[in-house]
């Protein structure tokens, strides 16, 4: 008589869960659809590789603006690109519900990006203002993406003390 007591169904195999990616956020918003004022208004002349239907231009006075509202669903930290084009070196404020963030310098002739990474944005309504500082910039859009995560590493230092005698 045999006495196997084993179990002849097959055990369950544990699954992993893997830990959710959070889904990268991309806003594009056209300068030409937002507010502007002062001397900033709508353009398709002068200019060529522009997105949506023109560009903004006319920064030249420190009135001169151009007010991004972005309504941020989920609170964390996102990248703002500008696309922008110049006749040479410019470089122009940027601002956030009315207070500076930094600058972005424009240094080419075709429309190029660029970049303020890392910016804070709690959820909700939020105005970020390409504001006048050199000026003389043609404005085509901004694009918003999450923030890649730091590394992991990033804080790990190690203890080993290095002898630069």
């Amino acid at each position: 008589e045999n006495m196997n007591t084993q179990n002849s169904e097959p055990t369950a195999t544990p699954t992993l869960t893997p830990t959710p990616t959070p889904v990268p956020v991309v806003i594009e918003l056209e300068a030409e659809d937002q507010p502007f004022a002062g001397n900033v208004k709508a353009a398709t002349a002068g200019a060529r590789g522009f997105s949506g239907t023109g560009f903004v231009e006319g920064f030249q006075d420190d009135t001169d603006t151009c007010d991004f509202k972005v309504n941020v669903d989920i609170a964390g930290f996102y990248d703002l690109e500008f696309i922008t084009m110049a006749s040479d070196h410019k470089e122009n404020f940027v601002d956030l519900d009315g207070s500076n963030i930094g600058s972005v310098p424009t240094d080419t002739k075709e429309f190029a990006g660029s970049k303020i990474e890392r910016v804070y944005l709690t959820k909700g309504m939020h105005t970020v203002t390409f504001r006048k500082s050199w000026g003389w910039v043609k404005l085509d859009k901004l694009i918003i993406t999450s923030s890649k995560p730091l590394p992991e590493d990033l804080y790990e230092v190690s203890a080993k003390l290095i002898d630069l005698m």
